[in-house]
């Protein structure tokens, strides 16, 4: 079963000169990916805008030196989104925290010639384009809307085929969101409130609106965000599937693992791991043709579109 894994943060574990993705001390690298049969994977740009406030830019633009780094002595084994060679794992440049583009357009432009094709407009700190909800508290912000230059950014991203990720979106954010941008929406890496209502999970209604969008949901294998005390983990990451499934239909389903941005989570510990996941759906009746859109084919209509 091929696999595209929309989201992992294994990029920015390290600095930008120190990125290796043979080491196995992480829940991603190439061995386990072989292992896993990863045809496509999201290495995004994550930086705590927290700690790094000031290098944004500078140090996001390094870290995608060091993917063309991989991409120039690797050409066996990867290549960017895009390539019809099977044997080679497809790189797709993502960046989560908008703040990456200090609120630059022509940064945005920037990254999108160096072949940026997804990004958020926020992690979970507010910045100069959007409001995430508070996900200490665990209060969604109904409130705090997209800004003026957030507004400037969807409708550049609109029009130049740069897919919105929601995962890190306030919930009046996400409202305001949809009605500057028109291309289908992409939760990289989230699950479902009604399951587990925790803050960085979707409504139902979200997820018929991303549904209706076209766009997809990778489910994020987080345990805070699968499951509550003494439920079953396993099963909980196939509840919010079915769940998923159930309010937007078969083809919003994806993977966005969210590997080395969360501690390591039960039984699906790195991503060799998916085939458990797809057994346990094949004793829920789901058909091999039915996980195949899950693990691969809805995230390829979507990036491939």
């Amino acid at each position: 079963m091929k696999v595209i894994d929309l989201h992992t943060d294994t990029l920015t574990r390290k600095a930008p000169d120190e990125f290796n993705i043979n080491s196995n001390e992480f829940m991603i690298s190439f061995k386990k990916m072989k292992e896993g049969n990863y045809s496509a994977v999201a290495l995004a740009v994550f930086l705590d805008l927290g700690l790094h406030k000031g290098e944004m830019f500078s140090l996001t633009d390094r870290y995608f030196d060091a993917v063309d780094k991989l991409l120039s002595e690797r050409k066996n084994d990867f290549t960017l989104f895009g390539s019809s060679d099977d044997s080679k794992i497809q790189i797709i440049r993502t960046i989560e925290e908008g703040e990456a583009f200090e609120g630059d357009i022509e940064k945005l432009v920037h990254f999108y010639k160096r072949g940026l094709r997804m990004t958020t407009l926020t992690w979970n700190y507010p910045n100069s384009l959007a409001f995430p909800n508070d996900v200490k508290n665990n209060v969604p912000d109904l409130i705090n809307g997209i800004t003026e230059k957030g507004k400037e950014f969807l409708m550049f991203m609109n029009d130049n085929n740069i897919l919105l990720d929601v995962s890190h979106l306030g919930d009046k954010c996400f409202y305001d969101a949809i009605k500057y941008y028109h291309l289908p929406i992409v939760a990289s890496h989230s699950n479902a409130r009604s399951v587990r209502n925790v803050a960085r999970n979707l409504s139902d209604d979200m997820i018929r609106i991303i549904a209706n969008s076209g766009g997809v949901i990778g489910i994020n294998l987080c345990d805070y965000f699968i499951r509550g005390e003494k439920e079953d983990y396993l099963l909980n990451v196939v509840r919010h599937i079915e769940h998923i499934r159930k309010v937007g239909g078969l083809n919003v389903l994806a993977l966005g693992s969210d590997f080395d941005g969360i501690s390591e989570p039960p039984v699906l510990t790195d991503c060799s791991k998916w085939n458990i996941l797809f057994d346990k759906l094949k004793e829920f009746g789901w058909k091999e043709s039915e996980i195949e859109q899950l693990a691969y084919k809805n995230a390829y209509r979507v990036l491939k579109n």
